[in-house]
């Protein structure tokens, strides 16, 4: 799923349909995984030239749930105002380890590219998390 600024649907309220099913399905893993959407919408969409969210999830065979959330973001006005990274991801990663002792794995990812005509900063958070 790839939303962007102009998408008229709610993409959260989306979401937690579709991951609602999931959670029928296999657990309650899903209630992990809006927090990470909620944080892409919060820093992808606003000061952010052409703003774009990608999210995927599935449920590979051997019954690991693979997410990756990653949005556009500002690197300029985060780098203004200097702020310590705030205190949702470091209760999300309490959390996970948790509810999901040695079963999970979360990658959290900055990137900067650049090239002669565009300047792109991304975030990317990729979390599995086994379901067995």
């Amino acid at each position: 799923m790839t939303l962007s600024a102009g998408d008229s649907a709610n993409p959260i309220e989306q979401l937690r349909k579709e991951w609602g099913q999931l959670a029928c399905d296999r657990g309650s893993a899903h209630e992990q995984l809006l927090p990470f959407v909620e944080n892409a919408f919060k820093h992808g969409i606003g000061l952010v030239e052409s703003p774009l969210i990608q999210i995927e999830a599935l449920v590979s065979e051997k019954e690991i749930l693979m997410v990756t959330v990653k949005n556009k973001y500002n690197r300029l006005i985060q780098e203004e105002e200097k702020k310590p990274p705030g205190i949702g991801l470091v209760n999300l990663k309490k959390r996970l380890d948790l509810i999901y002792p040695g079963n999970h794995q979360l990658e959290i990812m900055r990137n900067y590219l650049s090239d002669d005509t565009t300047t792109e900063s991304w975030f990317t958070i990729s979390l599995n998390i086994s379901l067995q």
